[in-house]
């Protein structure tokens, strides 16, 4: 294979990765979501973490099983402003957490959650705090196991319905936008860059527009 052929294949599979994190991280890549959730294959792995090294977004295995892994990406500072939150402190005490740090609750979170994938132990409900969802939701999806949900969309809604369709709606903007921009051959770190240096506002302009 001649080295013409092996950059195109490793162009074309560094740009299948990019579409992949714009699919299911668009919203957090927009500056409209604090977390997002990447299930991809392993071998992906250490290009995911150069995409993010030097960005303000962080990456943590918090799954793994035979070739496919479970990342949660997310903007450190904001979540730990969110964690500090007073109903968020309080429903973590609820759900066995002692300790506010973030790296704790992390971890805590992946540990978890790996149980309950391979054990089939309970699910981790502050993996919905740490995505973002409505303390009232998260609480909602407790109480119901799951059930009696006013809409399923990125989460299972039991208030505010409007403000959850409003909120998808967003989301599901910043997906065709940030998948546009993919495939106009922007990558994942320009994307970053014009978050970062539009102010944090290029993306919500665009959405409004819509």
């Amino acid at each position: 294979m001649n080295n013409g052929v092996i950059q195109i294949n490793n162009s074309l599979s560094s740009q299948a990765l990019s579409l992949q994190i714009a699919k299911q991280c668009a919203p957090l890549l927009t500056g409209i979501k604090i977390s997002n959730i990447l299930i991809t294959h392993s071998s992906n792995m250490k290009k995911i973490e150069e995409i993010f090294r030097q960005s303000f977004i962080k990456v943590k295995c918090i799954y793994m099983e035979d070739e496919r892994i479970t990342l949660l990406l997310y903007k450190q500072d904001e979540l730990c402003s969110y964690i500090n939150r007073q109903e968020i402190q309080l429903l973590m005490t609820k759900l066995g957490y002692g300790d506010m740090d973030t790296d704790y609750i992390l971890e805590g979170c992946a540990h978890r959650f790996s149980a309950h994938k391979k054990e089939r132990s309970q699910f981790p409900h502050e993996l919905g705090l740490l995505l973002g969802y409505p303390v009232a939701d998260v609480v909602g999806f407790m109480e119901n196991y799951g059930r009696n949900s006013l809409y399923s969309g990125y989460w299972k809604v039991y208030s505010d319905l409007q403000g959850a369709l409003d909120t998808f709606h967003q989301y599901k903007k910043a997906k065709e936008l940030v998948t546009h921009l993919v495939l106009s051959g922007v990558s994942i770190n320009g994307i970053l860059n014009q978050y970062q240096t539009g102010n944090n506002t290029f993306n919500l302009n665009q959405l409004i527009a819509v």
